[in-house]
């Protein structure tokens, strides 16, 4: 984006200076995205407005500016990785209890992100389909197999879809999946 407004400039110019001060703008909107999705999903599930902007206020302050040192004056990964890890969770939560579709695919696919963040988040994502499967399989007498079975593949195919691919090309790029 930088190079699209300001013209191209060599990868140097991102280690110091007016670009590197750009780049790490990215933490407001990761930032949002945390307020945003934490106010979301506790007005949701709370139907309170204000426990929502207790919970929005309450999840900045470990990010706030100078504490721990550096950490919105840098590029690390924690705060995209916050946001999309409350989204993806959240989204669930909501989808799980009150069944509704297009909440699995936004999970789906903010886990698949999240994986690409953070690695490990595919472990957990394995393990909480299959934590999924289960509670599904005790609620199997107010919810059909059908639909048990189409809200796991609203949940696993967008995950698939952005994952899958970064899989692929460290495959015939790199020769592993990893």
């Amino acid at each position: 984006i930088s190079d699209t407004i300001f013209g191209e400039s060599p990868p140097e110019a991102y280690f110091s200076g007016d670009r590197l001060r750009y780049l790490k703008y990215q933490n407001l909107f990761w930032l949002s995205l945390l307020s945003v999705g934490t106010f979301w999903i506790a007005r949701s599930l709370t139907s309170s407005f204000y426990v929502g902007l207790f919970a929005a206020i309450l999840v900045n302050v470990p990010f706030r500016p100078h504490y721990p040192p550096g950490l919105i004056d840098d590029l690390m990964t924690e705060i995209p990785s916050a946001a999309m890890l409350v989204v993806a969770s959240g989204a669930l939560a909501i989808a799980f209890s009150r069944s509704r579709p297009s909440l699995f695919v936004l999970s789906g696919a903010m886990f698949g992100a999240l994986t690409l963040t953070k690695a490990v988040a595919l472990y957990v994502f394995v393990v909480l389909v299959a934590v999924l499967a289960c509670l599904y399989l005790t609620r199997r007498h107010t919810m059909s197999l059908q639909v048990m079975a189409r809200n796991l593949a609203l949940l696993i195919l967008p995950f698939s879809c952005v994952v899958a691919p970064w899989m692929i090309r460290n495959h015939v790029e790199l020769g592993t999946f990893e």
